[in-house]
């Protein structure tokens, strides 16, 4: 049973001190040290998952959340797990505050320990919090059962205020750096979390590609099959539905066949025909499979409204999906 009248195990704040690079001014707080200046806005992206434990003892920890008012918290429990998230949209500064910081860390933590195993527990959650001229990204991290949270500073950038809330008076606009992934890792190894967040798969789901910026190649599907893609809670959500020349009576799939250039073709018709498996895969701007998952083209037969999913997490070299009556791993093995 969670203890919710134990007093939050983080550190108290301390006057703001000299610590920064080139003598940035830095101000401690329970998460890490920040900058000294006003926080803008603040948002919050990914889940933590751990098994589900005592259902009214999770639900208590996702209550004292939702009372902090930092955005909306959602539990998601599906068999033997329990996902929380909290609301994706930007919320102004003025909200998270230093007791704010603690009150959260503590229920992130009731919410761990409420699981039945919570050295199980895995973590995508993070806080983006915008200053006026620097930013702070907090992943919260799970280790032996207990909740870690590990920091990294930057400047600001466009991007960052491109996300900011109706109502702040923040430049908008969007924008992106191509060596942000070299920093990102060099920020994650020199606090000795970069091997293990590598390996486990955290890396490429906390700073996955934007589904917005991922190429859709239909290949020999084109015209028949239609993609749309979207990303939501740290997944690739990729629907396939009919599209324009799908064919709908034999006639119409013979009249494929006959112009057809080559048996891939063929099949790639046959396949949509019959109703045959194909499957989903990401790639890399190299043409490496990152990802697959194989899908039904089935339910495209009976309705024309059908529409058929697959869901992947995100990943951070993604840059195209395509339909494929493969996997991809052969032409990646033969690479």
């Amino acid at each position: 049973m969670v203890d919710s009248s134990k007093p939050p195990s983080v550190p108290v704040a301390e006057p703001p001190f000299d610590g920064g690079a080139g003598g940035e001014r830095l101000h401690a707080d329970p998460w890490s040290p920040r900058p000294d200046e006003e926080l803008r806005f603040f948002f919050f992206e990914g889940l933590l998952e751990t098994s589900t434990g005592t259902r009214s003892d999770v639900e208590h920890a996702v209550e004292e959340i939702q009372a902090l008012s930092l955005g909306e918290a959602r539990l998601d429990i599906d068999g033997r797990r329990a996902r929380l998230m909290l609301e994706e949209g930007a919320t102004a500064g003025s909200k998270l505050d230093d007791k704010a910081r603690a009150r959260l860390l503590r229920a992130l933590q009731d919410f761990l320990e409420a699981s039945g195993e919570a050295r199980g527990a895995e973590s995508t959650l993070r806080c983006t919090e915008v200053f006026r001229t620097r930013v702070r990204e907090t992943l919260f991290r799970p280790v032996g059962g207990k909740l870690e949270p590990v920091c990294r500073l930057r400047g600001k950038t466009p991007r960052d205020d491109a996300r900011a809330p109706r109502g702040i008076d923040a430049r908008r606009g969007i924008a992106g750096f191509e060596w942000r992934t070299v920093i990102v890792l060099l920020a994650l190894l020199f606090v000795g979390f970069g091997l293990s967040a590598w390996s486990s798969g955290w890396v490429d789901r906390v700073f996955a590609e934007e589904a917005s910026q991922l190429a859709l190649d239909h290949g020999a599907f084109e015209g028949m099959l239609e993609l749309r893609l979207k990303q939501r809670w740290g997944k690739y959500e990729i629907e396939i539905r009919r599209g324009p020349a799908y064919p709908t009576d034999p006639q119409q799939v013979q009249a494929r066949l006959d112009a057809a250039h080559t048996t891939a073709d063929r099949a790639c018709i046959n396949a949509v025909a019959n109703g045959e498996d194909v499957y989903v895969v990401i790639e890399s701007a190299a043409g490496r499979a990152l990802a697959s998952e194989r899908v039904s083209l089935r339910p495209l037969l009976r309705d024309g409204d059908a529409r058929v999913e697959a869901k992947i997490w995100g990943l951070m070299l993604a840059h195209k999906v395509r339909i494929s009556l493969d996997d991809g791993k052969r032409k990646t093995e033969d690479q």
